[in-house]
């Protein structure tokens, strides 16, 4: 599922840059854009079955291993389906 915060991009803008002066937050080396806490810059949220092997496809594609986070929202996931 694509992350509802940053639309599955993985990127935000940095609210930090856009309360200085464009030209103090350039000279101080604040960036434009961060990645999304929400999903940790991956750009999506594992919630359904349909949505885990697609990550794990990725994962594999990529050749990366799943964040902790990820593989926390696996796990709770396949808990979830398994109860019902």
């Amino acid at each position: 599922m694509r992350c509802p915060v940053c639309n599955g991009v993985g990127m935000v803008d940095n609210p930090r840059f856009y309360n200085r002066p464009c030209w103090d937050a350039w000279e101080s080396g604040i960036p434009t854009r961060i990645r999304c806490r929400h999903c940790g810059g991956y750009g999506f949220i594992i919630g359904e079955i349909s949505d885990i092997i697609p990550a794990l496809q990725t994962a594999v594609d990529e050749h990366r291993g799943l964040t902790a986070k990820e593989t926390k929202q696996i796990l709770t996931t396949l808990l979830k389906e398994n109860k019902s």
